[in-house]
């Protein structure tokens, strides 16, 4: 998969009526609101309300994390986590209850019973959540919008970053559904609710277009999951209580069973086949070159997240790519790294992701951060290992065979690490200067011309660049700066 080149501007536009709604800032304020308006009596528009709110502030904050690496992302989803949580029980005993009067209007003796039980147990939550309300922290909360708002503007809605997003999203969802299809268990099925609710949300909070377009189906998918999940969740009630009238229980059984694979079938109708939903969506997002670009443009968001410093990022990619070119062209690089450029280009944009770290350790934490991110969508498991492997050793000391960050490389791509690495040790020696470069074979070597207004760099780290160079390409390397031509 080759990476092309791609601009990120981390500069926000006046947002429209639409996004606002859509955004950060409105979704933490609305947090504030709902809570106020559900404390009175906890009744179950309010709590379902609230939990909405909560869950689109945490969901954007899964999203967010994925391109940020603010810690204050993560407190604040688990201190939303707290409430939704302790809103969750009660929740599913109120939907319960309406799911009782739905499905027998004129409620027998076990549904009179089973609302009773429901309705002791309501209370019992409300009394305890109301506590959990009355402990949550309004000001924090405010904190964090103010701080979290400001970073999350610096991502266009919409944009390939996000685009990226929705797609690993679409494809986690796809593989559940695979599984539920196959395996057709309870909680399969509620995985799968799970992971289109992801995806569902993804799309709400981040692609606007999209999902002005999708927004109806996926809501119905994932009420039509949710609502099999109901009917789950209100069997094994019956079933929990024993009662002995085998005829009532069994009419609530059919009567269950009915509408639960009533909506299984509609889901399948949509979602199975040549025809389905997931090809209309896959349709509509990034794939082949727009897909590296999109890949790129999320790698620039968490750089520049993580430095600051989005520009010298790419600038180092692109006279790594430079470099890397001239020795193609010089037809010096062994088959088996003359396709490397998209995992050049990600350990460069990737290089200083934690910069502020003292300089002796500064490569190995930002290995470590790469090591958190996913493997990009379409590459294989050691193609990513071999990226980190490149941004621990592009500084500090060579590989060595006893270091877990080389055993973690496979054997067939060592050869690689040390050509990309010296690769990028070259590429930081000279990135501040204005250059141009070549390169050229002869007989015995392999001879790298650097033109530039410098014509010296760290004697210690071209020698390790220049070893790394050598392993890479398999020949003897000479690294020669001339001087830029000068204008009569």
């Amino acid at each position: 998969m080759r990476v092309m080149s791609a601009t990120l501007a981390l500069v926000p536009k006046p947002p429209a009526a639409a996004e606002r709604k859509l955004g950060f800032a409105y979704w933490m304020d609305r947090v504030l609101e709902e809570c106020d308006r559900a404390i009175p009596d906890l009744a179950a528009d309010p709590v379902h309300d609230l939990r909405v709110a909560l869950r689109r502030c945490r969901s954007m904050a899964d999203g967010f994390r994925t391109m940020d690496p603010d810690p204050a992302w993560r407190r604040m989803k688990k201190a939303g986590g707290v409430v939704f949580k302790a809103l969750g029980d009660l929740r599913d005993v109120q939907v319960m209850r309406a799911w009782i009067t739905r499905l027998h209007p004129e409620p027998d003796v076990l549904g009179r019973i089973l609302d009773q039980t429901l309705a002791d147990r309501e209370r019992a939550l409300q009394q305890e959540a109301l506590g959990t309300l009355r402990r949550f922290d309004h000001e924090e909360w405010r904190e964090w919008a103010a701080h979290l708002a400001k970073r999350a503007a610096r991502v266009r809605l919409g944009g390939p970053a996000f685009q990226y997003l929705a797609l690993e999203r679409l494809q986690e969802a796809q593989e559940l559904q695979r599984h539920a299809l196959r395996n057709r268990s309870k909680a399969s099925w509620h995985q799968l609710r799970i992971g289109i609710k992801r995806f569902r949300y993804t799309v709400e909070n981040f692609l606007p277009q999209q999902h002005e377009a999708w927004g109806g189906d996926l809501k119905e998918l994932q009420d039509a999951l949710g609502e099999v999940h109901d009917f789950d969740v209100l069997w094994e009630l019956i079933r929990s209580y024993g009662f002995d009238d085998a005829e009532m229980v069994g009419h609530w059984r059919e009567r269950i069973e009915r509408e639960r694979e009533e909506r299984i079938a509609n889901y399948r109708k949509r979602m199975v086949g040549p025809e389905s939903l997931w090809r209309v969506w896959r349709g509509q997002l990034p794939a082949g070159e727009q897909l590296g670009r999109a890949l790129q443009a999320k790698l620039e968001t968490f750089a520049a997240f993580s430095h600051g410093a989005p520009a010298h990022a790419r600038r180092v990619a692109g006279i790594a790519r430079r470099v890397y070119g001239e020795l193609l062209r010089a037809d010096v690089l062994p088959s088996s790294c003359q396709n490397l450029q998209a995992e050049l280009e990600a350990a460069a944009l990737l290089l200083e992701i934690e910069k502020h770290k003292p300089k002796a350790v500064h490569h190995k934490q930002s290995a470590r951060m790469a090591a958190e991110l996913p493997v990009p969508l379409g590459w294989e498991p050691e193609a990513w290992q071999l990226v980190i492997a490149v941004i621990r050793y592009h500084a500090g000391a060579l590989p060595e065979p006893y270091q877990r960050a080389f055993r973690r490389v496979a054997a067939k791509r060592r050869r690689q690490l040390f050509l990309l690495a010296g690769i990028l040790r070259l590429t930081v020696l000279i990135s501040e200067h204005k250059l141009r470069i070549s390169a050229e074979r002869t007989p015995e070597t392999v001879r790298v011309l650097i033109s530039s207004a410098e014509s010296t760099a760290n004697a210690t780290e071209l020698s390790l660049a220049r070893s790394l160079l050598e392993s890479g390409c398999g020949v003897p390397v000479v690294v020669k700066f001339v001087p830029l031509p000068t204008r009569s």
